[in-house]
């Protein structure tokens, strides 16, 4: 079982040893691109930090808004269909 510290403890990483210590030390990992290159990231800082860059990003990318959208709800009819 993994032990994820909160959102405001992983913020806080540069003023406590311990998180920091805990971070660098880390092996339930995520792989992000960062600069053109691929970066090992501690889960905890993915939950904390890293998702909200990572879907800012792709939402500011022109070529998603190219991309046919997931769904769009169907005028009279409860059901869901490809927009």
């Amino acid at each position: 079982m993994y032990n994820f510290m909160s959102a405001s403890q992983v913020a806080n990483a540069d003023q406590d040893p311990v998180v920091r210590a805990r971070l660098n030390s880390c092996v339930f990992k995520g792989a992000v691109k960062r600069n053109c290159e691929w970066m090992a990231v501690p889960m905890c800082s993915m939950n904390q930090h890293t998702w909200s860059e990572v879907y800012d990003a792709r939402l500011r990318d022109p070529e998603l808004l190219k991309e046919l959208q997931v769904f769009a709800m169907k005028e009279n009819a409860s059901e869901l269909t490809p927009a």
